[in-house]
Parts: structure tokens; sequence; C-alpha cells
């Protein structure tokens, strides 16, 4: 429906592979719908953010972050795996809302993730985390299949990102051109 109506879209989805084909797919479709073309819209995609001195570390102060309730209303059109759709129900069934954000392992919606085996899957799935040269690492790869219009607390429009320009203070993110 975004791609029908909307000028700028937040694909809330996820910057994983199969996330942004079927979310793209589902934009170009309603784009297509109103005789609207996708180049003509705004799409931001939004990526959780963490940086540490190690992936595992920038993951572990995220993962109250990735319990996010990006499937609580249905797991239709959202590329779960199959395999992973109890534990993503279990997921939503379970989340805490009054500590959605609050980071650390004692936050009830991280050990969620952790004790469903779901950190990998959403890590891989939602966000940018390592290092800061595994995050942009991350942000590459991501271009390198299309996505390349990411969003977060610092946002870059579409066509706009350059992965060379992540460094420890992150210039150029939250820019608009």
């Amino acid at each position: 429906m975004a791609g029908r109506v909307a000028d700028v879209v937040w694909a809330c989805t996820g910057i994983g592979r199969e996330a942004v084909a079927q979310a793209m797919e589902l934009i170009e479709s309603g784009a297509h719908d109103a005789s609207r073309s996708v180049d003509d819209l705004e799409i931001w995609w939004l990526a959780v953010l963490g940086v540490g001195n190690t992936y595992e570390s920038a993951v572990d102060d995220i993962k109250c972050t990735l319990a996010s309730q990006m499937f609580r209303f249905t797991l239709e059109n959202k590329a779960v795996p199959p395999h992973l759709n109890d534990s993503v129900r279990n997921l939503v069934g379970g989340f805490h809302h009054h500590v959605h954000m609050s980071p650390g392992q004692q936050n009830p919606n991280a050990k969620l993730v952790e004790d469903l085996g779901l950190t990998d899957y959403l890590a891989g799935r939602q966000a940018v985390a390592g290092t800061v040269d595994q995050c942009v690492q991350r942000i590459k790869d991501a271009a390198s299949y299309g996505e390349h219009r990411h969003g977060s607390p610092w946002a870059t429009r579409r066509r706009t990102l350059r992965p060379n320009a992540c460094n420890k203070s992150w210039p150029g993110w939250g820019t608009r051109s």
C-alpha cells in the first residue's frame, strides 16, 4: 500500500537480503497499481545500529532493540523463514513493551531473543553491528544487493549513502541531499 499512496516509505522490515526483496516487491506492486514508479518514492530502511569493540559486544548492546515488534500483527509478507515462525511468534507473545529500548542483558526482551535462539537471525536481518570496520562492510554488503537507503537514528536519503564516510564519528549519516 505504501507504494500506492505514499511519497516517503519507511521500510521497517529489516535490511537482510530476503526482507529487502520482499518489501521492495510489495512497494513496487503498490506503486504500479497507482501508475507510479518506485523511483519516484523516497524509501528509507530501518536498521538497528550497534558499534562495539567486537561484533558480539555490539549485538549484545542492541539485542533488546532486535526484539522489536516488526512481526507484531502478522508474519505474512515478512520474509520469516518457516523454521523460525514458532520462535518469532513466541518472541511477539513474550515481548515486554515497558522496557522496549532499555539496553543490556538484564532486559527481558534481550533475554527472550537469546533464549529463543533468534540473535543471529535478527541481527542479520535488522542490524548494522560490530566494529566500525564491520559496520562499514555491512553497509557495503547491503548496498551490493540493492539496499542502499538506510534509516536509523542516523538516516541517509537514498542514493546518498557513502560507505567510506562511516568512521568513528559517523560523518555523513543524517545528511540529506
